[in-house]
């Protein structure tokens, strides 16, 4: 496109080059498959899913957008998407961007690097490509509504995202893990700065594989610099009632660590003395009975 505009819902596969300087929406009901060069320097809006394959790269100094829309294409237990039809990109080879801003919906992948090039000109976009385009480009910006979760789309489970660039987070992030061991764990490297926002959250999905008592530490978030790491909380599932868990922040090497810990065992309380009288009284009664019928 050179200057117009791709309205696509339905189904768009590149393996080859694409070259963007107007506007590509993808509505909600689209998929656009990116397995070659997809060049932007233009805005990408999705509300649909976007997948970019190991194969395929999307670079350039534009802005990559995801909005919030229903009624997408939804999963039926095989694809990335989940049953509620949100918005979903999913990064398997190389998303880079002038500005990123996932405003909503799913980031996801495995393999996957996201970064930005440090070329976004916002003036350079035209005011016709509609509002909310963002102006800054210094951050990759992951919003409330928004949820990351690293995938590997052939088992639905652990995966690994790179993010190339500074990160200024306030949505969801998703740790999926069957096990504390290296691969058995999504993982997100950061190479710059994280940033957490008010109302951030891990969720760990989940814990119920953990049978044995004990005490568990792994990394699931090594960065160049954390910041934030007060306003981000954490719910653990299926977690056993034998344990706690917290998280921590280890400051000289940057990485947020989840600890699981044997929990402190409840001690009774000394029975009141008024209680145990009348069961006192009954035992002396059954003793002084069993003394008189032998």
């Amino acid at each position: 496109t050179d200057g117009g505009v791709i309205n696509n819902d339905a189904t768009l596969d590149n393996s080859g080059y694409l070259g963007n300087y107007g506007q590509i929406n993808n509505q909600a009901n689209g998929v656009l498959r990116n397995s070659g060069e997809l060049y932007n320097a233009g805005a990408i809006r999705n509300s649909g899913l976007f997948e970019i394959t190991d194969t395929g790269e999307v670079i350039g100094g534009g802005a990559f957008i995801q909005e919030s829309a229903g009624g997408g294409p939804t999963s039926t237990g095989t694809g990335p998407l989940n049953s509620g039809g949100v918005p979903e990109t999913v990064v398997n080879g190389l998303l880079e961007a002038g500005t990123i801003s996932i405003d909503a919906g799913r980031l996801s992948g495995d393999g996957g690097r996201i970064g930005l090039d440090g070329s976004f000109d916002p003036a350079a976009i035209a005011s016709d490509f509609g509002p909310n385009i963002p102006s800054i480009g210094d951050a990759i910006g992951i919003g409330a509504d928004a949820t990351v979760d690293a995938e590997d789309m052939a088992n639905g489970q652990i995966g690994t995202l790179t993010f190339e660039s500074a990160v200024q987070f306030e949505g969801t992030l998703m740790v999926d893990m069957v096990g504390f061991e290296s691969g058995e764990l999504d993982f997100y490297e950061v190479l710059d700065t994280i940033t957490f926002g008010t109302g951030s959250q891990v969720i760990f999905d989940d814990l119920s594989f953990l049978t044995e008592p004990g005490t568990y530490e792994v990394s699931f978030i090594d960065a160049d610099d954390i910041l934030g790491f007060d306003n981000l909380g954490a719910t653990f599932l299926g977690l056993p009632d034998w344990a706690d868990a917290d998280l921590l922040f280890v400051d000289n090497n940057a990485s947020i660590r989840l600890r699981v810990t044997e929990g402190q065992q409840q001690i009774p309380l000394p029975t009141p003395l008024w209680l145990l009288l009348p069961g006192l009284g009954a035992l002396g009664l059954a003793r002084r009975r069993c003394g008189r019928s032998g």
